[in-house]
């Protein structure tokens, strides 16, 4: 299932940058695994997260569109709450939004709705943080 969702992923994020996304969601895959983060999917997506220091690191989340605007998001960073929370060297929780993309503005929205606040701006995107609690 999780390849189904990583090729909406990228052909919705990447916008036919790709002429094979699925073999650009394989890739992405690889390089998720390679990377030591943890891929967590639900029948309406999937989160990737990665423990660095005393942060856990929320590296992707993805919904299929029909589900956006319920509160499944909610419920995917409340779970991502619950982990942080279950380690015990982990004191905050790191998001991003890109700067540019299709799902920008609904990326900014769930970090505000989750209690993300702004720590700073890189280059591409806005860096968010907040506790475990």
């Amino acid at each position: 299932m999780i390849s189904v969702f990583l090729h909406e992923y990228i052909k919705e994020r990447y916008d036919g940058i790709f002429e094979d996304s699925a073999y650009a969601a394989a890739l992405y895959l690889k390089y998720l695994h390679d990377d030591g983060k943890t891929i967590v999917e639900k029948p309406y997506g999937f989160y990737t997260y990665k423990f660095i220091g005393d942060a856990l690191i929320i590296s992707d989340i993805f919904i299929l569109k029909p589900m956006r605007d319920s509160a499944k998001i909610i419920e995917m960073v409340n779970e991502l709450r619950k982990i942080a929370q279950n380690n015990p060297k982990c004191s905050v929780i790191i998001g991003f939004s890109e700067k540019v993309g299709p799902n920008r503005e609904s990326g900014i929205k769930i970090m505000k709705v989750t209690e993300f606040i702004p720590l700073g701006e890189e280059e591409n995107r806005t860096i968010y943080i907040r506790g475990t609690q």
